[in-house]
């Protein structure tokens, strides 16, 4: 039986330091959440540059109950200001570059490279 990595497949687990990287959003996708059965909306970056290339990020859940936590990111990827009763498209941000700031946290006993802020990439 034989497997093949990729490079971010090797680079999943690894820990890097607490701190802003320049990342690509490589996917967004619908999951139904566990506990209620509720949408989350499910966010996966990836570094973009530098020694830490192509590690990817643990992924991103804003809750379809708690939409607002998306603001700041959709600010950044629209250029303009979030407003009352509009349809953002997340998918369009698939392929963007942003800032993304890296907290390490545990979870089950694995740390792991946390999503913790954004800004626009400068």
């Amino acid at each position: 039986m034989k497997m093949k990595l990729t490079r971010e497949d090797i680079l999943s687990g690894k820990v890097i330091p607490p701190a802003w990287y320049r990342c690509r959003v490589k996917s967004v996708n619908q999951e139904q959440a566990k506990s209620d059965g509720s949408t989350n909306y499910v966010f996966q970056f990836v570094v973009n540059e530098g020694p830490y290339k192509d590690t990817p990020l643990k992924k991103w859940y804003v809750n379809e109950k708690a939409p607002g936590v998306a603001t700041g990111f959709i600010e950044i990827m629209t250029g303009k200001e979030v407003q009352p009763d509009v349809e953002y498209d997340l998918e369009t941000s698939v392929g963007k570059i942003i800032d993304v700031k890296v907290k390490n946290t545990e979870f089950n006993g694995r740390m792991g490279n946390d999503v913790d802020g954004f800004r626009k990439a400068s």
